[in-house]
Parts: structure tokens; C-alpha cells; sequence
């Protein structure tokens, strides 16, 4: 119940096979016990839940929270910013085997004193954490097996959850501070705004906020034995292509490291630059979708109608919904190229050729336009968001309109939607575009009782727009 069996799995297909520090040791668990983690986990979830004790901006393993409503918070209070004409530092810290170095004793700390567990629910966690034991598995070989003085293993149901209430004070830390904090599980990742000044006071007021931020959380990581990996942190400026002549490249120090600043960053499964233009995340996600389509090609023959789109819509499509959110307000030529992968994947499951028509193809498949997908993703929170699932972070950026008179529009359900300077940046900020979009829908569709209602009408309304024939 408590012998863990590692894997070690290479983080990435293109990393260095002979670097250890490339691996991610991942704990292959008993059936039986990670059954009694999930009760588990459902009970203490709902306890976290009912006492409000997680971190707001903390959003990994809870109910309706994701990295993509992390992503799209993250991005809109920064298109909200470049619209003001500030910039941003934006430094995205990096943890040494964060889950293997869990101090058990703080951990039964936190639980008892930050979530109120106690009695037997405590001393259940008390025996699960003591006396486990793993084995390395590799090429066929194990190892003898190891007693766990720390850690949560990896792989477990548990271990993730317990982690995030690991780290529960890092946020009270940093909220006294002027910098913000967003996080996902073991990511965390600061940012700070400034205006633009005659030789760049203000931007060297943020980047000294922001190191004295990185500072003290080091420090404080380093209390509770997390170490910091400075080396694979990132840092990078963020503002309009207008406004980056008139930053200045300064490196941000944090101790001894010294963090220049990156123009592109890979921040939870989206590859982002400093001008939010997405350019280098419409390329990865094309170029994975174009060696998906290859693979899926060369089996073609062999599979019906049926398991080809099962495989499309598993290995492509699915790449180009993950974070779809962040793409509206695009330009049409950029979106062009993930319409154009779109399309060739509906060729591919209907055995069409390159130059047909593929319209009404994707009408029998009854699949939506790119840009209909884009809408729907984005009409979907909303609807969470004003009916009260949606993370505080996004629901707080979506209010009803209420006329300063009485007006009829006072019932009309509509949202009020944030003036705004410039369409490409604050026009696509999540603020702008939930109600811009919102109140363009037809009441029938707004007015519906439940989320499933509430998505069938909607893509219902959607497949007629992209297909009015």
C-alpha cells in the first residue's frame, strides 16, 4: 500500500537522454491504494472548499479551475495593461523536485494549523505520509528498495493536493506586497506593472519590487527545504510593440542570479512572447498538429470513417481548442494558418482531396469553424462566471450592466463591457471580450436554465452562423 514502483519518464521528447535532472520520477501506486486516495481526496477537497482555505489565485486540482482559466486571467490583467500603455515584468520561477522534498513534519503542520484537520482525519494523513518506500525501475531492472524520509510521490492522487497545502503561506506572503501571484501547483509566477519614465525609473522601481518578491520567497522555500532553481527561471518584459522601444534591457537580480530578459517563454502549455502577438504558439500548435496528421495519414487506409475522426479529434483538434480563449481578437491572416489545419483534418477523416470544398464536410462532421470554437470556449465561462462555478479570479472580471437611470436595459440581462483604448489588446482581454460577445447573443440562448442547456443552445446558435446555408 505504501512501496511506490518509479519510472523515470523524460520531460520532453528533445531533452539530453544522459542528464538525470532530465527525468521526472513518476510513482507507479497500488490500484487499492490510489481507490482510498481518491475518497480521500473528494473529502478534503470539499472540506478545503467549504472553509475557503486555498489560496484565490491558486489554480491546480480544484473543481472548475484549469491552466487555461490561469492562462486567461494571467493574460488579461496583462492586455489590460499594455491597453493603459504600461508594461509589465513578468518572472516565472522554476522548483527543484518540488514534490520530493516535502518536509513531512511541516506538512502535518499545515494541515492541523492551515486547514483544520485534526483527530483522526489527522492521524489517518500521519500514516500515510510515514513509513513508505519506493523502488527505481529501469530497462527492465529495479532496484532494492528505499525507505522516504520526505516527499509526496508523484503519480499519487494525493500527493499533488497535499503539496498545494504545503505551500498555502507563500500567498499570504506575497499579498502584502505590490506584486501579483498567480500559481499552479509548483508554477508560480510573479507580475508587475509599471508606466513608462524618462530613463526608466519606474521600470527599475518594479524590477526591484519584483526582485525583493523573488527574495524572500526563495528564502522562505528555502525554510521549508524547496529549493529554487533560479537557472531554469524566466524572465521577460511584456508590452505593446509600440512601447518596447522605450524599455530599457535590464536584467533582474535575484541573490547572485542575474535573469536577462527572454522575448518568448513557455508558460503552462503556451508559448508566449513579449508582445502577446501569439505568433510562436500558432506555429508550435501547427507544427504539432501537421506531425499528427502525417501519423494519422499514413494509417488512413486501414481505419474507418468513425476511428479517423475519434484520432483527429484526440490528437489535432485538441491541440488547437487547449487555450483557444487566448486567440481571440487575433488578426486573420495568423488565424488563417490554424483554419487551413482545421480543414486539412476534416479532409483527412472524409478521404477528401486537398483542393475540394470542404464546407460542407465539416457540416457532416458537425464540427465548428475555428473561430465559432474560439466564441464558444469563451461564451462558456462567461456563463460560469454569472452562475457562479467559474474561479473567483475570472468571475470578478464579468458584472451585469446596471444604467446609472432607470432604463429598460436594466433587465435586458446584459453585461457591461470596460471602455477600452485599443481593440487589439484590450479588445481581447477576457474584461472585454465575455461581455462584448455576451450581449451579442440572442436571449434564447443567454436565458438558458442549466450549463448543458446553456451549450446546446449556444452551439446550436454558433453552427448556424458558420453554416447558414
Amino acid at each position: 500500500m505504501k512501496h511506490a514502483m518509479v519510472t523515470p519518464l523524460l520531460k520532453k521528447p528533445t531533452l539530453d537522454a544522459s542528464d538525470l535532472g532530465n527525468y521526472r520520477p513518476v510513482s507507479n501506486l497500488s490500484f487499492l491504494s490510489k481507490l482510498i486516495e481518491r475518497i480521500v481526496t473528494a473529502q478534503l477537497m470539499d472540506h478545503l472548499a467549504t472553509f475557503d482555505v486555498l489560496p484565490p489565485r491558486q489554480s491546480a486540482y480544484r473543481p472548475n479551475h484549469s491552466t487555461e482559466t490561469a492562462l486567461i486571467a494571467i493574460f488579461n490583467d496583462l492586455l489590460m495593461s499594455m491597453d493603459k500603455g504600461r508594461g509589465s515584468a513578468l518572472l516565472l520561477l522554476d522548483l527543484s523536485a518540488a514534490f520530493d522534498t516535502v518536509d513531512h513534519g511541516i506538512l502535518k503542520d499545515r494541515l492541523r494549523h492551515s486547514c483544520g484537520v485534526d483527530g483522526v482525519a489527522h492521524d489517518w494523513f500521519v500514516s500515510y505520509l510515514s513509513r513508505r518506500s519506493q523502488s527505481v525501475s529501469v530497462g527492465g531492472a529495479s532496484s532494492a528498495s528505499s525507505n522516504l524520509a520526505f516527499g509526496v510521490p508523484q503519480g499519487s492522487v494525493l500527493g499533488p493536493i497535499l503539496f498545494v497545502i504545503y505551500e498555502i503561506p507563500l500567498y499570504h506572503l506575497v499579498s502584502s506586497t505590490n506584486v501579483d501571484m498567480h500559481q499552479f501547483s509548483d508554477d508560480t509566477q510573479y507580475r508587475i506593472d509599471f508606466q513608462f519614465s524618462p530613463n526608466a525609473v519606474q521600470q527599475r522601481e518594479a524590477l526591484s519590487s519584483l526582485a525583493d518578491c523573488a527574495t524572500v520567497t526563495e528564502d522562505w522555500f528555502t525554510q521549508i527545504r524547496v529549493k529554487t532553481n533560479m537557472d531554469k527561471s524566466i524572465f521577460m518584459y511584456v508590452s505593446s510593440a509600440r512601447s518596447s522601444s522605450q524599455l530599457e534591457s535590464l536584467p533582474l537580480q535575484v541573490g547572485d542570479n542575474v535573469l536577462a530578459p527572454s522575448l518568448v517563454a513557455r508558460n503552462l502549455g503556451v508559448s508566449i512572447d513579449s508582445t502577446l502577438s501569439m505568433i510562436p504558439q500558432v506555429k508550435d500548435v501547427c507544427r504539432k498538429a501537421i506531425f499528427q496528421l502525417r501519423r494519422i495519414g499514413k494509417i488512413r487506409k486501414y481505419l474507418t470513417k468513425a476511428a479517423a475522426k475519434s484520432l483527429v479529434q484526440a490528437l489535432v483538434l485538441s491541440n488547437l481548442d487547449y487555450a483557444n480563449a487566448l486567440l481571440f481578437g487575433l488578426p486573420n491572416e495568423l488565424l488563417e494558418h490554424l483554419e487551413k489545419i482545421q480543414r486539412s483534418a476534416a479532409r483527412l477523416v472524409v478521404g477528401a482531396k486537398k483542393y475540394d470544398r470542404i464546407t460542407s464536410h465539416m457540416k457532416a462532421l458537425h464540427w465548428l469553424p475555428l473561430r465559432q470554437r474560439i466564441v464558444f470556449k469563451l461564451m462558456v465561462l462567461t456563463y460560469r462566471c454569472l452562475n457562479g462555478t467559474a474561479p473567483r479570479y475570472l468571475s470578478s472580471l464579468v458584472g451585469r450592466y446596471h444604467p446609472r437611470r432607470s432604463l429598460r436595459s436594466a433587465t435586458s440581462g446584459k453585461l457591461d463591457a470596460p471602455n477600452i483604448k485599443l481593440d487589439r489588446y484590450g479588445g481581447r482581454s477576457f474584461s472585454r471580450a465575455a461581455p462584448v460577445l455576451w450581449n451579442e447573443l440572442p436571449l434564447s440562448v443567454t436565458s438558458a436554465t442549466d450549463l448543458k442547456s446553456f451549450k446546446t443552445s449556444l452551439k446550436t446558435h454558433l453552427f448556424r452562423v458558420a453554416y447558414p446555408c
